[in-house]
């Protein structure tokens, strides 16, 4: 139909219905046709087997199909466009009598489409393109409409700029696998590349260590090496913490009778004999003075220590 001049509103409008009642008709007969095909194919696979059990008499049952839900209708989006196409090889490779021709096949991924991807393939169908007698054909050209990036250029983008940062090393290999298989690089790119991608910890510990040779090999031995310092991490959190005997030891408002009379005592012996190495070794670990064993102060501001003699002093 041609269309009308855009400064006649009332003709606008009606051209706009009629096209949408064209649409909307083209896709009640689309499901039609993929009703009506889905039939005929059910009724030739039962007649194929009937005939079949006739003429060469009793047959083993065929293995059962693995039942799979049908993928999700697909609205256009590029990012699902190869993930919705791969879903659909998968249900027609199962369930592959059920579909007699290429156009029974097309009409299938027509049937799951919906948005503007629907209204493309509506239009493509109502013409009666060449693509929708391929499935090929079709899915080759859904693909250069609605996903034109191709894959091998993007996944080859992302690997040079992919890093583990924070993210385990399993966590980072499912990425790198992921890209690596769009990519098409050989083993010495992807080698080199994930090694690049690692962490500089992982790198550190990778250094000390000759090299596997493979991507593969290298992947499960820096899944390894992470573990293990993901394990020496969590043994140093659960380690009790050390405090020095400066930050032990008890502060004077707490200090007891019983071990002030100790410390008043203390430096009556020390004017007789100078200490032992154990005796020296107990006051340095529990931060006591040397001369006097109190717990207060250090040697070099013991008051005991400027009050008595200097030849006590210089034996201790």
């Amino acid at each position: 139909q041609n269309v009308p001049a855009l400064t006649d509103p009332k003709a606008t409008q009606e051209w706009k219905a009629r096209v949408e009642s064209a649409i909307y008709n083209s896709e009640t007969q689309l499901g039609e046709l993929s009703s009506e095909i889905k039939e005929i194919s059910r009724r030739l696979d039962k007649a194929s087997i009937t005939a079949s059990a006739t003429l060469a008499g009793p047959v083993s049952q065929p293995a059962p199909v693995p039942h799979t839900h049908p993928p999700e209708r697909y609205d256009g989006d590029p990012t699902s466009c190869r993930t919705f196409l791969t879903q659909c090889e998968i249900q027609l490779s199962l369930h592959s009598s059920s579909f007699s021709c290429e156009k029974a096949k097309v009409a299938y991924v027509i049937s799951l489409l919906k948005g503007r991807a629907a209204q493309w393939a509506t239009a493509e169908w109502s013409r009666g393109s060449e693509i929708c007698s391929s499935y090929q054909s079709f899915s080759a050209e859904l693909s250069r409409v609605f996903d034109p990036v191709k894959p091998r250029q993007d996944a080859a983008h992302q690997l040079s700029r992919l890093r583990q940062g924070k993210d385990s090393v399993n966590d980072y290999a499912i990425r790198f696998r992921t890209l690596a298989a769009d990519s098409q690089w050989n083993n010495y790119a992807l080698f080199d590349m994930f090694y690049q991608g690692l962490s500089e910890q992982v790198k550190d510990e990778l250094a000390a260590r000759e090299l596997p040779q493979g991507v593969n090999n290298l992947i499960a031995l820096a899944s390894r090496i992470d573990r293990r310092i993901q394990e020496r991490r969590e043994e140093r959190a659960r380690r009790p913490v050390s405090h020095s005997f400066f930050q032990s030891r008890p502060s004077p408002s707490r200090t007891s009778p019983l071990v002030r009379h100790a410390v008043e005592e203390e430096p009556m012996q020390l004017g007789r004999t100078s200490l032992s190495r154990e005796e020296r070794e107990r006051r340095l670990n529990e931060g006591l003075c040397f001369y006097c064993g109190s717990p207060d102060h250090q040697i070099h501001g013991c008051p005991v220590k400027d009050k008595a003699p200097h030849a006590r002093r210089r034996r201790v």
